[in-house]
């Protein structure tokens, strides 16, 4: 359960890609900085996606539908 001011995954406008949705690096940068002033609580990195670049390249890295964080897969 997530706390109450922390962003939704569902609040996020996520691009289709091959395998579902895929998060871009501008999404990234947007959650990490709305995680930070949140105070940047705690994350369990629950829900996590491919990264593509703003013209669809897959970036190789993952990130944190909630956080927007970069995380080891």
């Amino acid at each position: 359960m997530q706390s109450p001011g922390v962003p939704q995954t569902s609040d996020l406008t996520l691009q289709q890609g091959h395998g579902g949705t895929d998060m871009t690096k501008v999404q990234a940068t947007y959650l990490q900085a709305t995680w930070n002033e949140l105070g940047s609580p705690l994350c369990e990195h629950l829900k996590i996606d491919l990264e593509r670049s703003e013209d669809g390249y897959m970036t190789g890295n993952y990130r944190c539908l909630a956080c927007g964080y970069a995380v080891a897969r």
